[in-house]
């Protein structure tokens, strides 16, 4: 790239700054990924359109953590602010006004140094895997923390015996008779057996049934999954006869068909798939 083709990007470009980012991080934007020096702060020359940022913490150690994204549409000449939070470790946005936003542009060639230049290289590449990804795509699709994570997030409910609701009236009951029949078999003088064998069956309808039972409940985090459009209830038209459920469920040209209808347009639907 020629000297007046880097002035003309670094001036029509967007801007992505990145504050108190650590030594070590990992960075990437689209197609590239990076471990950040102590120098870096942020990326320049950010050509117009869908862009998708990750990052990962790294230890000590140099073991790196889950990785993290965002999704944004930059447009010309726009400048976006994120600053690194060293106890969540996470990017959280810096509001920007428009006076704080024209001095960072107009201080432009003194940060360029600090600033790493997009790929070029794998522009092309990239927007052939994007090309049909819109703003309001992204807006409708994106969790609602606005935060794309490697690995699913998950909230744990409060632990609650699978059985002991639906078996806890049985085993007192059946505690109950067992004790009955230990008295008319003259077996009521080891009172403490007796008492021992009550307890034991009464809590017999807490206490885990298999290792399963053991684990704990637990269902995604709400806001961090993505709102992808949903399948229909059924792969079949309408009183459809035995034979064409059979066809629709080989060829699922209908529920192709029937997605794209309720989007209202067939580029939505190719966006989710680039997205997913």
């Amino acid at each position: 790239m020629d000297q007046d083709t880097a002035k003309l990007l670094l001036a029509e470009g967007g801007i992505l700054l990145i504050e108190d980012a650590p030594q070590g991080l990992e960075f990437g934007i689209d197609c590239h990924a990076w471990r950040v020096g102590p120098r870096f702060q942020g990326v320049k020359m950010i050509p117009p359109g869908f862009h998708f940022v990750f990052y990962s913490a790294v230890n000590k150690e140099g073991q790196a953590a889950p990785r993290m994204g965002f999704c944004h549409v930059f447009s010309r000449q726009e400048v976006v602010v994120k600053r690194w939070n060293m106890v969540e470790e996470d990017l959280v946005d810096v509001v920007l006004d428009e006076d704080k936003r024209q001095r960072i542009r107009a201080d432009l060639q003194n940060l360029d140094r600090f600033l790493g230049a997009y790929p070029f290289e794998d522009l092309r590449k990239w927007t052939s895997l994007t090309c049909h990804i819109t703003g309001k795509l992204i807006e409708r699709v994106e969790p609602v923390n606005k935060r794309v994570c490697s690995v699913m997030q998950f909230e744990t409910a409060p632990f609650v015996s699978k059985h002991s609701t639906q078996d806890k009236a049985g085993d007192a009951a059946a505690g109950r008779l067992e004790t009955q029949a230990c008295a008319e078999n003259g077996q009521t003088d080891s009172t403490g057996d007796a008492a021992v064998a009550t307890v034991d069956t009464q809590n017999a309808g807490t206490m885990p049934r298999s290792e399963e039972d053991l684990l704990p409940e637990m269902t995604p985090l709400a806001d961090s999954v993505p709102r992808f459009s949903k399948f229909p209830e059924h792969n079949f038209p309408p009183g459809s006869s035995a034979a064409e459920i059979s066809r629709h469920s080989m060829d699922r040209s209908y529920t192709l068909d029937t997605m794209a209808e309720a989007l209202h347009a067939e580029e939505s639907l190719l966006g989710e798939l680039q997205l997913a």
